[in-house]
């Protein structure tokens, strides 16, 4: 319970980093706010280990690096963007009924993500502790290996504003012919990978028999997974870069 109250003071932080981080991503500035991202993360391993080890905070002080870590990610953002920040005189309704509009639909979508995950995790659990753990081992693969086409997908997204924005609707196409011929090399490699050294992914994790006998053969849904995301991540990134964010939720 402690962790949870003091995670959640991070919660402005966070979304005010998020909202600097897309502005910056949407005119074509992704390698600044990887930079303030990385700071922040390599900090808050200092930040743990004064908290939890130095300061024998336990879970809690875990809590509050990772709350402060959060802090300088905003902060070195708000300096990066500080010509844009000092700029703002006054805000317009209009504009934040517009973002509202825009925003809800993702919102929706990413509620329902999330959801599902949950929900699956609460049905695996009483399932048996063996299935829980394999999962939770072809998840954390799944998420692992998943980031590339992620950012691949946020490429598109944003290329896809930018040429709509300045009336070349065009080269959209061309844009998610281009970033759906990346991604499934990737997740092809990948999957290649996945399929032929299961047991010895899964054996970075765990040596348990039954565990690992299970989690092997989830790998393989994995090794699936990753070519049909590749679909799904870069057409819906580029729905959103056109305007289009109703369909997706």
């Amino acid at each position: 319970t402690n962790y949870v109250v003091v995670r959640a003071y991070g919660i402005p932080l966070f979304l005010l980093a998020t909202a600097l981080r897309e502005i910056s991503q949407g005119v074509g500035d992704s390698r600044g706010p990887m930079w303030t991202a990385l700071a922040a993360n390599l900090l808050n391993i200092p930040f743990n280990a004064l908290f939890v080890i130095g300061l024998r905070g336990s879970v809690t002080g875990s809590a509050w690096a990772n709350v402060l870590a959060q802090a300088v990610d905003l902060a070195l953002l708000a300096w990066l963007r500080r010509d844009w920040l000092s700029a703002v005189k006054c805000v317009s309704v209009a504009r934040i009924r517009h973002i509202f509009v825009t925003g809800w639909p993702l919102g929706i979508e990413m509620f329902l993500d999330c959801s599902a995950f949950a929900l699956l995790g609460f049905i695996l659990a009483r399932l048996g502790t063996v299935e829980m753990a394999a999962h939770q081992i072809a998840l954390q693969v799944s998420h692992l290996t998943i980031l590339p086409i992620l950012a691949l997908s946020e490429s598109v997204s944003v290329l896809s504003g930018n040429a709509i924005g300045a009336q070349r609707p065009k080269q959209v196409p061309r844009i998610v012919r281009v970033g759906l011929g990346l991604g499934l090399i990737y997740a092809s490699g990948l999957s290649l990978l996945l399929l032929t050294l299961p047991r010895q992914i899964v054996g970075l994790f765990t040596s348990a028999p039954l565990v690992s006998n299970l989690a092997t053969l989830l790998l393989v849904v994995v090794a699936g997974f990753q070519l049909a995301f590749v679909f799904y991540g870069v057409c819906r990134a580029a729905l959103r870069g056109m305007g289009d964010f109703r369909y997706t939720a």
